[in-house]
């Protein structure tokens, strides 16, 4: 079945109709180029309940690092070529696949 068809059915399921829901949203900047689109600039929360959104907040994605506490290595292309040893949440999205960008965004 496409999406589309199938859409109606999965909104009061992403609306939180039958439980809280919360979405990570990452901004990009295409003036830095990576796979997914462009180096994440800010991230936000959105959680929303029973069709209402219940919360919202953004932040740079700069004010997120904390660089006291451990994060996972990048992949060994990341580290040859952008020469970092951490991965960051502005980096997260290098890899070209979204559902990997987005268990590493889970990560970091």
């Amino acid at each position: 079945m496409e999406l589309g068809l199938a859409a109606p059915d999965l909104l009061p399921h992403l609306l939180g109709f039958d439980a809280p829901r919360t979405y990570l949203i990452l901004a990009q900047d295409h003036q830095e180029l990576r796979a997914t689109g462009g180096v994440i600039v800010g991230l936000g929360i959105v959680e929303v309940h029973k069709g209402r959104v219940t919360r919202v907040s953004f932040r740079d994605s700069y004010g997120v690092d904390d660089l006291n506490r451990l994060y996972p290595l990048p992949p060994p292309p990341f580290m040859c070529y952008m020469r970092r040893e951490l991965l960051l949440m502005r980096d997260v999205n290098w890899p070209p696949d979204f559902a990997r960008s987005a268990r590493a965004a889970e990560q970091v």
